[in-house]
């Protein structure tokens, strides 16, 4: 009787903890997490023993991350500083969860690797904890993480993996439903980054919509409906999709979701007002936009999305007024929302709209004639996102190398447990086998290590080439040569955009690296002017369209001839490229300048009052000695002198492996 007591106390004393919790949520949902709530929340972590205690947090950051992301960060952070090594394997791996799924939701510029490196990690705990479910989940994380940075053969061979193992799921449990429709929605991506062709994407479409129905998942059901919306080719259709998609959206109040249906619709009639010129539809779409606004979050005042759109309709009815004085008031307003749009996407790192909104206001400032002040503003924002891009990227250096090392401690103790297992002739059976197994691993550990460090030496050159370019982008500014500044920043545009897509690949076309060195050059060019000649010279025997190389493994020795070599000599100088076959399995590639020599360089560096080294040069290196542990480079620096003994240039060789291209090329197929 006494224990029934002390039972029926436990248990009122849970359910009392339960309520407090739960009221603690609701506030926390309410108001941003402040010093008073988080000491409570300290406090309470110190106090409590029970090993899940953390799950509430992790449920109500499920139910911010995409109603009050800032919220859902704010309180992911708290969580990760209470978090300790003696807290559950499950906590910690959730915890990873969340950091990879926040970190790619934040990130719509194509700047993921620290994310995919958290996702994976959180993926393969899960499985090692048999926590099948989650590991799905994890596992569907990574595949769209891959697909955005466009590696589809990786996310199509996990994508398949990823929905074999949910087949071991309970069907009937509503959350296993809603994760199938989270499946086929990531394998309708897939298919449509394989061009699979409209009818098969929108078979999967709706084959996620009818799991999305099972579960009961408003939010799900709502997201296919858009989805449908924009591969539909009737317009009526398209818009009977978005309406309903609205209705579920307004059911659930899902302000982010009505934000996306009425940008949506305002989109599509700003298309149909362009393509026809129908001032109706000009006002159909200004009514959508301006909706759009009305569920915007609370500190939110300005949409980078949203003004560069209401911008763009306003630009094209400019266009479509041939009254001089109307036009200037409507490229007037158009500018206003682009700039409140170019102010949004740089707070917010949204590359991709600023590289759309810097294009608008380029054409408009060439119109009105005040390019200067727009020069300047550009420069800037290329170099607060460049130092974004460089933060990112170390980030996802650490979490990769952490990654890394949690596997191979795991394989570690892997080893010991195979070890433990058998014993007299057994044992010695079982020896042999390890032996030969751990040879193996080895070599796989070894060639994984090495393309890992490769694609973080190879990530870690775009914010180098990006910091290299915006100062001299920042130099033309300051001697007022604002004109060419404007050129340069377009032109940096269009190869900017060249550098990201490369920068996700192991290897490119040798076609693709010429192409991207004739830019480089031509950009180099028009800031020395007269200063600097150039050529590149290919063997005629290549083929570069059939032959694959590293992203970027020749222009640091390029920069480094022209920034060193031609840009301190007096008089004007030269730059050669130029690629040949050396053998049947070999391609040499020269870099060849006229300048004034390393040693003559380096003699002016250290008299200068700047600090100067060559990270560029030194990370190529680097690449070359990781790709030799899989490929076999080779690479040599000569200085040149004439027949008195003095400097007349120096002469770079690059000796790469004779690949053959193939669009999704990596270290582990050749």
């Amino acid at each position: 009787m006494k224990s029934q007591k002390h039972c029926a106390a436990l248990r009122r004393g849970l359910f009392l903890l339960t309520i407090m919790m739960t009221m603690h949520i609701n506030f926390l949902a309410q108001t941003p997490l402040s010093t008073p709530t988080k000491a409570l929340l300290s406090s309470n972590l110190n106090t409590t023993p029970r090993s899940d205690f953390l799950m509430p947090y992790f449920d109500q950051i499920e139910y911010w991350h995409e109603t009050n992301p800032d919220s859902a960060f704010q309180l992911l952070h708290f969580v990760a500083q209470n978090i300790s090594s003696k807290s559950p394997s499950f906590e910690q791996a959730v915890l990873q969860f969340w950091k990879a799924r926040l970190t790619y939701k934040s990130d719509p510029n194509g700047i993921l690797e620290e994310a995919l490196a958290q996702a994976m990690i959180s993926a393969s705990s899960f499985t090692v904890q048999k926590q099948f479910f989650w590991a799905v989940r994890a596992n569907n994380l990574v595949v769209s993480i891959l697909l955005a940075q466009n590696k589809i053969d990786k996310a199509g061979a996990r994508l398949k993996q990823t929905i074999q193992s949910a087949k071991s799921l309970q069907p009937e449990l509503p959350k296993v439903s809603s994760l199938w429709g989270d499946l086929y929605t990531t394998r309708a991506v897939y298919l449509e980054y394989l061009q699979a062709g409209r009818q098969t994407v929108i078979k999967n479409l709706h084959r996620s919509l009818f799991y999305y129905q099972k579960a009961g998942d408003s939010k799900g059901i709502a997201n296919l409906y858009l989805n449908l919306a924009n591969y539909s080719l009737n317009p009526a259709s398209a818009l009977n999709y978005r309406k309903k998609a609205i209705t579920y959206y307004q059911r659930i109040n899902y302000n982010i979701g009505l934000r996306n249906a009425y940008l949506d619709i305002g989109r599509a009639y700003q298309k149909k007002y362009s393509d026809e010129g129908r001032e109706h539809d000009f006002g159909l779409a200004l009514q959508a936009l301006k909706r759009t606004q009305l569920y915007l979050p609370e500190r939110k005042r300005n949409d980078c999305e949203i003004d560069n759109t209401l911008g763009e309709l306003y630009h094209e009815k400019a266009h479509q007024q041939p009254e001089f004085q109307q036009k200037k008031l409507l490229l007037d307003t158009a500018n206003r929302y682009y700039q409140l749009a170019f102010y949004a996407a740089k707070k917010e790192g949204n590359f991709e709209i600023l590289q759309s909104n810097v294009k608008h206001r380029s054409d408009i400032c060439a119109l009105q004639g005040n390019c200067q002040e727009l020069a300047v503003e550009i420069a800037q924002a290329y170099q607060q996102f460049g130092k974004k891009h460089v933060k990112a990227l170390e980030g996802a250096y650490l979490s990769l190398n952490g990654f890394e090392k949690q596997q191979i401690e795991t394989n570690a103790r892997q080893q010991q447990r195979i070890v433990l297992l058998g014993s007299g002739v057994i044992m010695l059976i079982l020896l042999g086998l390890f032996g030969i197994w751990s040879q193996r691993n080895y070599i796989r550990n070894l060639k994984k290590s090495a393309e890992l460090k490769m694609e973080a030496l190879r990530a870690q050159m775009n914010p180098h080439f990006i910091s290299n370019t915006l100062n001299a982008i920042d130099s033309l500014v300051n001697h007022q040569r604002n004109s060419e500044a404007s050129r340069y920043i377009i032109q940096f545009s269009r190869l900017s955009r060249m550098m990201l897509h490369h920068s996700r690949q192991p290897f490119i076309a040798l076609s693709e690296e010429l192409k991207f060195l004739q830019y480089f050059l031509s950009l180099e060019k028009l800031r020395l002017g007269d200063k600097l000649t150039y050529d590149i010279i290919l063997d005629p025997q290549l083929r570069p369209t059939e032959l694959a190389v590293p992203p970027m493994i020749l222009q640091p020795f390029v920069e480094n001839s022209i920034w060193h070599g031609i840009q301190k000599k007096q008089t004007a100088g030269a730059c050669i490229i130029s690629i040949k076959k050396l053998n049947e399995t070999s391609l040499e590639c020269l870099v060849e300048d006229d300048g004034i020599g390393r040693k003559k360089s380096k003699e002016l560096d250290e008299k200068s009052v700047f600090e100067h080294r060559s990270l560029g040069l030194s990370i190529t290196e680097e690449r070359l000695s990781a790709l030799h542990k899989l490929k076999g480079t080779a690479l040599s620096i000569e200085d040149l002198y004439d027949t008195g003994g003095n400097a007349r240039g120096t002469r770079v060789v690059v000796q790469l492996p004779l690949l053959p291209y193939r669009d999704e090329l990596a270290p582990e197929h050749s």
